[in-house]
């Protein structure tokens, strides 16, 4: 049984790494309803409670 010997071409380099400055935004608040607050405390005890 002979094996064959395959030779891979070296790596090209990875593109330069920009060094300019990021502007990073804060995201968009979401808005809050007061009535699905009382809602979403009870669901997962009705889900523990099914099980």
């Amino acid at each position: 049984m002979s094996q064959i010997v395959v030779k891979r071409p070296p790596r090209s380099l990875p593109p330069e790494v920009p060094s300019d400055e990021l502007r990073l935004e804060a995201p968009p608040e979401l808005p809050r309803g007061q009535q699905e607050g009382m809602l979403m405390q009870l669901l997962p005890m009705l889900g523990m409670g099914s099980s």
